[in-house]
């Protein structure tokens, strides 16, 4: 069994291991749910600081409550760099649990480093629909 990391946020040290059990409560106590078919669902945890945020604290929340942590405390807690560390940890322990997580993580990286080709495909795709008259 690999060791979970800790990250370091002001006092607490945090070992961000994602569970079921911690997935089950982001889904039914936060409204997320990281195992969806909606690859929207990763993009927003990807590109948006906040979701993170909402996020984390619904994932580790034992250990946040633990540390008397609020979320709004953990908001105060958190800048770029821990934005980012706490996003890539969560991103790659959720390739493992998901495939169309991994896809998407993929994808998104590809297009953050300029390979355009996902958003060539979906102009091809937008194009081909158009032509036949069909929409999405």
């Amino acid at each position: 069994m690999s060791t979970t990391p800790t990250i370091s946020l002001g006092k607490l040290s945090l070992r961000p291991r994602i569970t079921v059990k911690s997935l089950r409560r982001l889904k039914e106590d936060g409204g997320i749910d990281f195992t969806s078919s909606d690859p929207e669902v990763t993009v927003g945890f990807l590109r948006d600081p906040i979701v993170v945020i909402m996020s984390v604290y619904q994932l580790y929340r034992d250990q946040f409550e633990a540390a008397k942590v609020t979320e709004e405390d953990l908001e105060d807690l958190c800048g770029p760099e821990e934005i980012q560390l706490l996003r890539s940890e969560v991103d790659q322990q959720m390739r493992s649990f998901s495939s169309l997580w991994k896809i998407v993580s993929i994808e998104m990286e590809n297009l953050l480093s300029g390979d355009t080709n996902l958003l060539e495909l979906a102009e091809k795709k937008r194009l081909l629909q158009a032509a036949s008259g069909h929409s999405s």
